[in-house]
């Protein structure tokens, strides 16, 4: 374990990082599924647009789960920032 880093912390930066990547892979599976290679809301707009009535239902279904895991991704990539910020003031007062 490193200087300044609590098990608690360790676990918890362990457990982010995992659901992270997870949350990371599934977001670019759906990107695959729906055929945009990033998520812009104007590629998605316009994609929508151009669907079929039957295509565009499978879209939204597919952006909305997006659009959910994105969230969450951010506010897990907050929690994660957040501990390594509290470790490196730690480390800085050790020092």
């Amino acid at each position: 374990m490193a200087v300044g880093v609590t098990v608690e912390q360790a676990e918890k930066l362990d457990c982010l990082e995992r659901f992270l990547e997870q949350w990371t892979r599934h977001m670019a599976q759906l990107l695959k599924r729906i055929g945009v290679p990033s998520l812009g809301p104007v590629r998605i707009r316009n994609l929508l647009h151009a669907a079929s009535e039957q295509r565009r239902k499978v879209l939204l279904y597919h952006t909305r789960q997006l659009g959910r895991l994105a969230k969450l991704h951010q506010q897990l990539l907050g929690e994660y920032r957040a501990i390594e910020e509290q470790i490196n003031k730690v480390r800085e007062l050790e020092i």
